[in-house]
């Protein structure tokens, strides 16, 4: 694998950067003689080129080793961890070797099954407890309990909480009686809602999903995930900003980057498409007869409101699997309908998905989609002042 590649992979687990010939901010990535760039709409945080730079170092240090990376998925995603553990330990403050333990036990994990389905785990890592190991078994990473410990934990309101070195602390369940419907903006997909309540700085929930996802929260927010195997780090409240300047508008972009990784965690797919509702009339197909019989089903709220009814955004979630795109008025953020098809345009390339046509065409055509795949991937499809007619993209899972 050669050094660009390198810095590539470096950049894709930034999610707000992306490609484009221009950009409101221009990040770059130099190692030696190589150079690559991104652009974002928000500069780097100082945790972010920290980030940047320590990857780099340790890019240079593999290589002075005379280590190899080859150009095979594995070792892509091999790499990604290894940046990822640099973003969790200056995140969390764990050192980076008990990180590899932490990591290492939910690889194991994520390999197991019980009757035939994958298992799912909540853990607690508190950063004040420290337990001396040489006086107790009940750590996560002994073997000879797994059969005993493997289902524990596995729900959306249990937990173990453990130390930094997965010794277990307790076997614990949250209070329901004390968490309550968000009143402010979240930055973590909502099956984990009642867990990250219990977040602090000081205590870093790691979850693994049914599906093999591992979710990273800290303090109320999702520093980290690791979705098909391949890791993305998130500073939460610069990502969401770059939603929102996507969108041209603050109420709009938080609420769509919370339903967004609702609707991504959930399978279940969709497109999401803003512009306005004058626009919308010159690429949105005739609608058949059923969807207009069905357009009252359509929730009466705003994703300009200061936060999305939680009620509203779960049926906005099940609307988004009926075939075809939801759209919304950019002028007032209310829904005007679902299931509509997209006109496609001929400047759209061939072979693309037809999901991935109707978001692109849409966006030459001059709104801004929100494209989710049955996998999980998350692409938004936009227009930058500084890259002129060009449809750019912000990938992430």
């Amino acid at each position: 694998m050669d050094t660009t590649k390198k810095l590539e992979i470096l950049a894709d687990t930034i999610p707000q950067l992306y490609k484009s010939d221009a950009g409101k901010e221009q990040v770059s990535f130099v190692h030696g003689e190589t150079t690559i760039s991104r652009f974002s709409f928000r500069p780097l945080t100082p945790d972010l080129k920290t980030y940047k730079n320590n990857c780099i170092k340790l890019i240079k240090g593999a290589e002075e080793a005379n280590y190899h990376f080859f150009t095979t998925k594995s070792d892509e995603n091999r790499l990604r961890e290894l940046f990822a553990l640099q973003w969790l330990s200056l995140k969390t403050g764990i050192e980076q070797v008990k990180l590899m333990g932490i990591i290492d036990y939910f690889y194991k994990l994520s390999s197991r099954t019980n009757e035939n389905s994958f298992i799912s785990k909540n853990v607690i890592i508190d950063l004040d407890i420290s337990v001396d190991t040489s006086i107790t078994n009940r750590n996560l990473q002994n073997f000879n309990i797994d059969k005993a410990i493997d289902l524990l934990a596995s729900g959306p309101f249990t937990y173990l909480l453990c130390s930094c070195d997965l010794e277990i602390l307790e076997f614990s369940s949250a209070n329901l009686s004390e968490v309550m419907d968000s009143t402010s903006y979240k930055f973590y997909p909502e099956f984990l809602h009642v867990l990250a309540s219990l977040t602090t700085e000081r205590k870093v929930l790691f979850s693994l999903t049914g599906r093999g996802d591992l979710v990273v929260l800290m303090n109320e927010e999702m520093i980290a995930s690791k979705r098909r195997g391949a890791w993305t780090v998130y500073d939460p409240r610069t990502f969401k900003n770059s939603m929102t300047d996507i969108l041209a508008d603050y109420r709009t972009g938080c609420n769509i980057y919370e339903l967004l990784f609702d609707l991504s965690y959930k399978r279940h797919g969709g497109l999401i498409i803003f512009d306005s509702e004058d626009n919308f009339s010159n690429y949105i197909e005739q609608e058949e007869e059923f969807k207009n019989i069905f357009n009252h089903f359509v929730p009466d709220c705003s994703f300009k409101n200061t936060v999305l009814p939680v009620s509203a955004k779960r049926r906005l979630i099940e609307l988004s699997s009926v075939d075809g795109a939801m759209v919304v008025n950019s002028s007032d953020g209310k829904l005007l309908g679902f299931g509509k098809i997209v006109k496609t345009h001929h400047d759209c390339p061939g072979q693309l998905g037809a999901r991935t046509t109707a978001a692109f065409s849409a966006c030459l055509y001059g709104g801004k989609a929100f494209k989710v795949s049955s996998d999980g991937d998350i692409t938004s499809y936009f227009k930058a002042t500084y890259s002129g007619d060009r449809v750019n993209k912000i990938k992430f899972l």
